[in-house]
C-alpha cells in the first residue's frame, strides 16, 4: 500500500515539474518577443518613422523641399555656363556676319538690307554665306540689292535668286524692267536666256526674244515712258497689273 502511494506521488511531482517548466519557457519565450513588437511600433507611437523611411520620403521628387533650401535659387555652375555659350556659339557661327547685322537693333531697315547686299557682293566670302544675306536682304528692302542685277560675275546661285524674286515685283514695273535689263548681261547662258524671256512677256511682246537688242530698246523705251508718268498714273498701272491676274 505504502509503495503504490509512493509512485502516485512521484509521478503527480514529475508532472508538476513538466508544467513548471513548460511555463517557464512559455514565459521566456513572451518576454524575447515583445520588446521586439514594442521597439517596431515605437515610432508610430512617438509620431515620428524610421529614419530609413524618412530619408527616402525626405529624397522623393514628390515630396516638396520645407525651409530655407525650398526659397533658394539653383546656383549656375561653371560646366552649365560652359555649355550654355558652346550651344549659343555654335549657332550663329556659320554665318556670324549676316546674324550680325541681323540681330543689331540699331539699325534700321535699310542699313541692314545694304549691310546684307555688302556681304552678298563679297568675292572673299563664301557663295553660301552671300546667297544666305541675299535671301534674308531682299525681304528687308529688294531696292538694296539692284546693283547685283548688272555684275556679271554674280554666282549663279545669287543671280537665280535675285531673278526668281523679280517675278514678284510686278508692283514695281520699273524695278522689275531694270533687273531683267541688268540680267541679260550676265556671264551664264542659262541666267541670260531667264531674263530676256521673261522681259518680253513683262513688255508683252514675246517675240522680241528673237532678237535681244530690239528688246533691249523696247525696255528702255518703256522705262522713259514710266519715270515721265505722274505719280497717280503709275500707281493706277500697278494696281491695274495687280487686279489683271484676279480677273484672269
Amino acid at each position: 500500500m505504502s509503495t503504490r502511494k509512493s509512485k502516485t506521488t512521484s509521478s503527480q511531482n514529475r508532472r508538476w515539474l513538466a508544467g513548471g517548466l513548460l511555463a517557464l519557457v512559455v514565459a521566456m519565450f513572451l518576454v524575447f518577443v515583445n520588446p521586439g513588437r514594442r521597439n517596431k511600433s515605437s515610432p508610430s507611437i512617438g509620431g515620428g518613422g524610421s529614419p530609413a523611411v524618412a530619408s527616402e520620403a525626405g529624397n522623393s521628387p514628390a515630396q516638396p523641399l520645407v525651409g530655407p533650401e525650398a526659397s533658394a535659387p539653383r546656383r549656375a555652375t561653371r560646366s552649365s555656363l560652359d555649355r550654355t555659350a558652346v550651344k549659343d556659339k555654335s549657332i550663329s557661327s556659320q554665318f556670324s556676319q549676316v546674324e550680325r547685322l541681323l540681330t543689331d537693333s540699331s539699325l534700321s531697315m535699310l542699313q541692314t538690307a545694304q549691310g546684307l547686299c555688302g556681304i552678298a557682293r563679297s568675292r572673299e566670302l563664301s557663295d553660301e554665306e552671300r546667297d544666305e544675306a541675299l535671301a534674308h536682304g531682299l525681304n528687308l528692302d529688294f531696292g538694296a540689292f539692284a546693283a547685283l542685277a548688272t555684275d556679271p560675275s554674280l554666282p549663279v546661285t545669287l543671280a537665280q535668286r535675285y531673278f526668281d524674286e523679280l517675278a514678284n515685283r510686278g508692283h514695281v514695273p520699273q524695278q522689275q524692267i531694270e533687273g531683267y535689263l541688268g540680267l541679260m548681261g550676265h556671264g551664264d547662258e542659262g541666267i541670260r536666256t531667264q531674263a530676256t524671256e521673261q522681259l518680253s512677256f513683262v513688255l508683252e511682246d514675246e517675240a522680241l526674244a528673237e532678237t535681244p537688242e530690239a528688246l533691249r530698246r523696247a525696255a528702255l523705251e518703256r522705262l522713259e515712258t514710266l519715270k515721265l508718268a505722274p505719280p497717280e498714273q503709275n500707281q493706277a498701272a500697278t494696281e491695274g497689273s495687280a487686279e489683271k491676274p484676279a480677273a484672269e
